[in-house]
């Protein structure tokens, strides 16, 4: 089987959407190495979190459950919950569940993402929100794609628990437009390690609508490789009905244009950092277990 090329030749300064800095080659390691099984990867799954004690619990549930049900010897993973300023129990709930815990005191969910990321050790990362309910079938659509070795992220269809008309309407839609564009809501976004690195990680600088930025130059990578990128459809994952919103932002273009009912950054931020391995180098984020 053929492995992925290398990413393109730039150094990365992480948060800044990509953005060629000086000279360099970003190595990461490949989408899955071979063994004597067959192939064998790394998920790192990360979970940024701005008070969700309502959530976060129902979320690591579904999740561990999922990845249980997909459970395979070949297949190795970690859970990594950043708490994005969180001032409830968010952290503690989750460290009781088993999760790593990060704390990013920037409440930006770009630079939470960004964070999990700098200390997750995956070969790939999957990006779910804390109102979100994975399934098990939604992992295994997702992890028959990474076997193919030509797959290099997507996203996913949108699903509501129980949606009233304004919900319905929504995913009519959107849903359509989610596949044609291959948009990425932030619920559920998946993606090569290495070429996160060299897509520089979701842009810092926007106030929302990251999600959709990071899938527009996800494509266009993936078309630049001659790889493919997927957006899930056979089993949505489940956006909890605690959340009570239809969150626009998830599927807002580029632009940044947003109408987000709950929004999940509160303090917009437009400086840039450089995120170095496990720690903001400007702002101290650290791992609290």
């Amino acid at each position: 089987m053929n492995q992925p090329p290398h990413p393109v030749p730039l150094s990365i300064r992480w948060g800044e959407g990509g953005r060629r800095s000086g000279e360099g080659v970003v190595h990461g390691p490949n989408a899955c190495e071979k063994t004597k099984g067959g192939l064998s990867m790394k998920l790192s799954v990360i979970i940024p979190a701005f008070n969700e004690v309502k959530r976060i619990a129902s979320c690591l549930q579904h999740l561990s459950s999922a990845l249980r049900a997909n459970a395979r010897s070949d297949l190795e993973s970690e859970i990594i919950v950043v708490a994005n300023n969180s001032t409830d129990a968010t952290a503690e709930i989750a460290r009781n569940l088993g999760a790593r815990v990060l704390f990013e005191p920037l409440n930006q969910i770009a630079r939470a993402r960004n964070a999990g990321a700098s200390v997750a050790t995956g070969d790939w990362f999957l990006f779910v929100d804390a109102d979100t309910h994975v399934r098990a079938g939604t992992l295994a659509e997702m992890l028959t794609l990474l076997e193919t070795n030509t797959c290099i992220g997507g996203g996913t269809l949108l699903r509501y628990d129980k949606p009233d008309l304004v919900a319905r309407c929504f995913l009519f839609l959107s849903n359509p437009v989610v596949r044609w564009l291959k948009l990425t809501p932030g619920c559920f976004i998946f993606c090569r390690g290495d070429v996160f690195r060299a897509l520089g990680g979701f842009n810092v600088e926007m106030f929302a609508g990251e999600d959709a930025d990071f899938g527009w130059r996800l494509r266009r990578w993936s078309r630049a490789h001659r790889l493919s990128m997927k957006i899930l459809s056979a089993c949505p994952p489940v956006l909890s009905p605690q959340s009570g919103t239809v969150r626009m932002g998830s599927c807002s273009l580029p632009a940044g244009s947003c109408f987000r009912a709950r929004p999940r950054a509160t303090n917009p931020v437009s400086a840039s950092f450089t995120m170095g391995a496990g720690e903001d180098a400007r702002h101290g984020h650290h791992v609290v277990s």
